[in-house]
Protein backbone atom coordinates (compact mmCIF):
# COMPACT_ATOMS: atom_id res chain seq x y z
CA UNK A 1 0.00 0.00 0.00
CA UNK A 2 1.42 3.06 -1.07
CA UNK A 3 0.41 6.55 0.04
CA UNK A 4 1.13 10.35 -1.47
CA UNK A 5 1.27 13.12 1.17
CA UNK A 6 0.18 16.87 0.40
CA UNK A 7 0.80 18.14 3.98
CA UNK A 8 0.61 22.05 4.36
CA UNK A 9 3.62 23.74 5.83
CA UNK A 10 1.73 25.23 8.92
CA UNK A 11 3.68 24.73 12.42
CA UNK A 12 0.57 22.41 13.01
CA UNK A 13 1.66 19.82 10.70
CA UNK A 14 4.97 19.30 11.66
CA UNK A 15 4.05 15.88 13.47
CA UNK A 16 2.73 14.58 10.08
CA UNK A 17 5.34 15.87 8.09
CA UNK A 18 8.09 14.45 10.18
CA UNK A 19 5.97 10.41 10.40
CA UNK A 20 6.40 10.87 6.42
CA UNK A 21 9.79 11.32 6.66
CA UNK A 22 11.13 8.66 8.97
CA UNK A 23 8.57 6.34 7.04
CA UNK A 24 9.67 7.23 3.57
CA UNK A 25 9.33 3.14 2.37
CA UNK A 26 5.06 4.03 2.94
CA UNK A 27 5.48 6.36 0.17
CA UNK A 28 4.79 6.69 -3.78
CA UNK A 29 7.19 8.37 -5.92
CA UNK A 30 4.88 9.82 -8.20
CA UNK A 31 1.05 10.81 -6.96
CA UNK A 32 -0.39 8.39 -10.16
CA UNK A 33 0.99 5.42 -8.24
CA UNK A 34 -0.31 6.14 -4.88
CA UNK A 35 -3.33 4.17 -3.50
CA UNK A 36 -3.99 6.78 -1.14
CA UNK A 37 -3.30 10.41 -1.06
CA UNK A 38 -2.67 11.86 2.65
CA UNK A 39 -3.87 15.16 3.28
CA UNK A 40 -2.65 17.05 6.37
CA UNK A 41 -4.66 19.57 7.85
CA UNK A 42 -7.77 20.83 7.86
CA UNK A 43 -11.00 21.04 5.28
CA UNK A 44 -10.36 23.85 3.66
CA UNK A 45 -7.16 22.49 2.38
CA UNK A 46 -8.91 19.44 1.72
CA UNK A 47 -10.98 20.87 -0.47
CA UNK A 48 -8.25 22.98 -2.52
CA UNK A 49 -6.45 18.80 -2.89
CA UNK A 50 -9.36 17.26 -4.05
CA UNK A 51 -9.82 19.88 -6.38
CA UNK A 52 -6.83 20.37 -7.79
CA UNK A 53 -5.65 16.19 -7.92
CA UNK A 54 -8.91 14.56 -8.09
CA UNK A 55 -7.99 13.78 -11.72
CA UNK A 56 -6.03 10.78 -10.76
CA UNK A 57 -9.00 9.02 -9.23
CA UNK A 58 -7.31 8.13 -5.97
CA UNK A 59 -9.12 8.05 -2.71
CA UNK A 60 -8.19 11.01 0.00
CA UNK A 61 -7.51 10.20 3.66
CA UNK A 62 -7.81 13.26 5.78
CA UNK A 63 -5.16 13.69 8.83
CA UNK A 64 -6.97 16.72 10.58
CA UNK A 65 -3.79 19.18 11.93
CA UNK A 66 -6.47 22.50 12.58
CA UNK A 67 -8.88 21.87 15.37
CA UNK A 68 -12.42 20.32 14.81
CA UNK A 69 -11.19 19.83 11.25
CA UNK A 70 -14.80 18.29 9.82
CA UNK A 71 -14.62 15.01 11.41
CA UNK A 72 -10.72 14.38 9.64
CA UNK A 73 -8.88 11.15 10.72
CA UNK A 74 -7.08 11.63 13.70
CA UNK A 75 -3.33 11.75 13.52
CA UNK A 76 -2.40 7.96 14.14
CA UNK A 77 1.10 6.57 13.36
CA UNK A 78 0.03 3.08 13.82
CA UNK A 79 -2.55 2.90 11.33
CA UNK A 80 -0.59 5.07 8.86
CA UNK A 81 2.19 2.46 9.34
CA UNK A 82 -0.97 -0.24 8.83
CA UNK A 83 -2.51 1.33 6.24
CA UNK A 84 -4.44 -1.46 4.41
CA UNK A 85 -8.14 -1.80 2.69
CA UNK A 86 -9.33 -4.11 5.34
CA UNK A 87 -8.36 -1.14 7.61
CA UNK A 88 -10.01 1.84 5.26
CA UNK A 89 -13.65 3.12 4.66
CA UNK A 90 -14.75 5.13 1.44
CA UNK A 91 -16.86 7.50 0.95
CA UNK A 92 -18.39 9.22 -1.93
CA UNK A 93 -18.45 12.85 -2.53
CA UNK A 94 -20.71 13.48 -6.02
CA UNK A 95 -19.64 17.19 -6.87
CA UNK A 96 -22.66 19.74 -8.36
CA UNK A 97 -22.11 21.53 -11.71
CA UNK A 98 -23.01 25.19 -11.85
CA UNK A 99 -23.37 28.05 -14.46
CA UNK A 100 -22.63 31.48 -13.27
CA UNK A 101 -24.65 33.94 -14.94
CA UNK A 102 -22.88 37.98 -14.37
CA UNK A 103 -24.59 40.90 -14.91
CA UNK A 104 -22.63 42.08 -18.20
CA UNK A 105 -24.24 38.60 -19.75
CA UNK A 106 -20.98 36.60 -18.88
CA UNK A 107 -21.30 33.09 -18.12
CA UNK A 108 -18.66 31.11 -15.93
CA UNK A 109 -18.88 27.38 -15.70
CA UNK A 110 -17.45 25.37 -12.82
CA UNK A 111 -18.49 23.22 -10.20
CA UNK A 112 -18.12 22.50 -6.44
CA UNK A 113 -17.38 19.62 -4.00
CA UNK A 114 -19.11 21.28 -0.67
CA UNK A 115 -21.05 24.35 -0.79
CA UNK A 116 -22.17 27.34 -2.61
CA UNK A 117 -23.09 30.39 -1.03
CA UNK A 118 -24.80 33.26 -3.05
CA UNK A 119 -24.85 36.37 -0.65
CA UNK A 120 -23.55 40.19 -0.56
CA UNK A 121 -24.11 41.98 2.74
CA UNK A 122 -24.79 40.42 5.95
CA UNK A 123 -26.85 43.87 6.73
CA UNK A 124 -28.96 43.73 4.06
CA UNK A 125 -32.00 41.19 2.26
CA UNK A 126 -31.34 39.81 -1.21
CA UNK A 127 -34.76 38.76 -3.37
CA UNK A 128 -34.31 35.38 -4.27
CA UNK A 129 -36.42 33.67 -7.63
CA UNK A 130 -35.69 29.60 -6.67
CA UNK A 131 -37.01 26.84 -9.83
CA UNK A 132 -36.97 23.29 -10.15
CA UNK A 133 -38.85 21.52 -12.46
CA UNK A 134 -42.62 23.37 -12.71
CA UNK A 135 -42.10 25.06 -9.10
CA UNK A 136 -41.27 28.24 -8.51
CA UNK A 137 -40.52 30.13 -4.78
CA UNK A 138 -39.40 33.58 -3.97
CA UNK A 139 -37.78 34.66 -0.74
CA UNK A 140 -35.90 37.43 0.95
CA UNK A 141 -33.24 36.47 2.72
CA UNK A 142 -29.14 37.27 3.69
CA UNK A 143 -27.94 34.31 1.86
CA UNK A 144 -28.68 30.98 -0.03
CA UNK A 145 -26.32 28.05 0.12
CA UNK A 146 -26.71 24.69 -1.40
CA UNK A 147 -24.64 21.86 -0.37
CA UNK A 148 -24.28 18.19 -0.90
CA UNK A 149 -25.14 15.06 1.32
CA UNK A 150 -21.38 14.55 2.72
CA UNK A 151 -21.45 18.28 3.46
CA UNK A 152 -24.25 19.46 4.70
CA UNK A 153 -23.35 18.04 9.23
CA UNK A 154 -21.46 21.20 9.65
CA UNK A 155 -24.68 23.62 7.99
CA UNK A 156 -27.40 21.88 9.00
CA UNK A 157 -26.11 20.76 12.48
CA UNK A 158 -25.24 25.03 13.15
CA UNK A 159 -28.98 25.22 12.10
CA UNK A 160 -30.29 22.86 13.87
CA UNK A 161 -31.49 20.79 10.90
CA UNK A 162 -31.70 17.20 10.16
CA UNK A 163 -28.99 15.60 8.64
CA UNK A 164 -28.69 14.65 4.81
CA UNK A 165 -27.97 10.30 5.03
CA UNK A 166 -24.72 9.97 3.41
CA UNK A 167 -25.67 6.80 1.12
CA UNK A 168 -28.65 9.27 -0.47
CA UNK A 169 -26.61 11.89 -2.49
CA UNK A 170 -29.20 14.15 -2.36
CA UNK A 171 -29.06 18.37 -2.04
CA UNK A 172 -29.57 20.62 1.08
CA UNK A 173 -30.36 23.79 0.38
CA UNK A 174 -30.72 26.69 2.75
CA UNK A 175 -31.92 30.28 3.33
CA UNK A 176 -29.89 31.72 5.95
CA UNK A 177 -29.67 34.82 8.34
CA UNK A 178 -33.23 34.68 9.65
CA UNK A 179 -35.70 32.71 11.90
CA UNK A 180 -37.33 30.61 11.27
CA UNK A 181 -34.37 28.90 9.08
CA UNK A 182 -36.00 27.23 5.99
CA UNK A 183 -34.16 24.51 4.52
CA UNK A 184 -35.14 21.42 1.86
CA UNK A 185 -33.67 18.08 0.34
CA UNK A 186 -33.59 18.05 -3.18
CA UNK A 187 -32.90 15.20 -5.56
CA UNK A 188 -29.76 15.92 -7.86
CA UNK A 189 -31.44 18.00 -10.84
CA UNK A 190 -31.43 21.14 -12.57
CA UNK A 191 -32.02 23.85 -10.00
CA UNK A 192 -32.78 27.51 -11.11
CA UNK A 193 -31.25 30.55 -8.57
CA UNK A 194 -32.22 34.03 -9.28
CA UNK A 195 -31.52 37.08 -7.23
CA UNK A 196 -32.23 40.98 -7.76
CA UNK A 197 -31.94 43.24 -5.20
CA UNK A 198 -30.01 46.71 -5.07
CA UNK A 199 -26.64 45.25 -3.95
CA UNK A 200 -24.15 43.15 -5.57
CA UNK A 201 -24.51 39.34 -5.42
CA UNK A 202 -21.51 37.61 -4.78
CA UNK A 203 -20.72 33.16 -5.22
CA UNK A 204 -18.63 31.47 -3.18
CA UNK A 205 -17.85 28.02 -4.06
CA UNK A 206 -16.06 25.59 -1.76
CA UNK A 207 -15.21 28.81 0.59
CA UNK A 208 -13.97 31.77 -0.38
CA UNK A 209 -11.08 31.04 -2.62
CA UNK A 210 -12.95 31.16 -5.78
CA UNK A 211 -15.26 34.24 -5.61
CA UNK A 212 -17.66 35.54 -8.40
CA UNK A 213 -19.45 38.93 -8.51
CA UNK A 214 -21.88 40.75 -10.13
CA UNK A 215 -23.74 37.59 -10.25
CA UNK A 216 -27.42 37.62 -11.65
CA UNK A 217 -28.26 33.90 -11.77
CA UNK A 218 -26.79 30.40 -11.09
CA UNK A 219 -27.74 26.99 -12.62
CA UNK A 220 -26.73 23.93 -10.96
CA UNK A 221 -27.07 20.33 -12.12
CA UNK A 222 -25.64 16.70 -11.15
CA UNK A 223 -22.36 16.03 -12.25
CA UNK A 224 -20.30 13.21 -13.49
CA UNK A 225 -16.95 14.13 -11.14
CA UNK A 226 -17.22 12.12 -7.90
CA UNK A 227 -14.16 11.86 -5.31
CA UNK A 228 -13.24 8.99 -3.00
CA UNK A 229 -12.55 9.76 0.46
CA UNK A 230 -11.51 7.66 3.30
CA UNK A 231 -11.36 7.34 6.56
CA UNK A 232 -9.80 4.94 9.28
CA UNK A 233 -12.51 1.91 10.44
CA UNK A 234 -11.52 3.01 14.05
CA UNK A 235 -12.62 6.42 13.28
CA UNK A 236 -15.95 5.98 11.24
CA UNK A 237 -16.92 8.87 9.95
CA UNK A 238 -20.65 7.91 10.40
CA UNK A 239 -19.93 7.41 13.93
CA UNK A 240 -18.07 10.46 14.33
CA UNK A 241 -21.30 12.48 12.67
CA UNK A 242 -23.89 10.97 14.61
CA UNK A 243 -21.81 11.68 18.03
CA UNK A 244 -21.32 15.46 16.94
CA UNK A 245 -25.42 15.36 15.97
CA UNK A 246 -25.56 14.69 19.97
CA UNK A 247 -23.29 16.92 21.13
CA UNK A 248 -25.18 19.67 19.64
CA UNK A 249 -28.17 18.99 20.26
CA UNK A 250 -27.51 18.49 23.95
CA UNK A 251 -25.76 21.47 24.22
Amino acid sequence: MKLYPLIDSRESCNSVAAFFDIHSHLLAKRIQDADYIIVGWWDGWMLDCMRNHMQYKIPFLWINCGTRGFLLNTFDEKELCATCEERIDRIDDLCIDVDIYHSNGHIDSSYFLNDITLWGSVLDYFSFCISIKEKTQEMKWTALVVCTALWSTGYALNLWQPLIPLQSHMWWISWVATAPFHYHFLQPQELTIEVSWRSKAIVWLDGYNQTYTSVQKIVLRPSEKKVQLAFFKSQPFAEKRLLLTEEKLWR
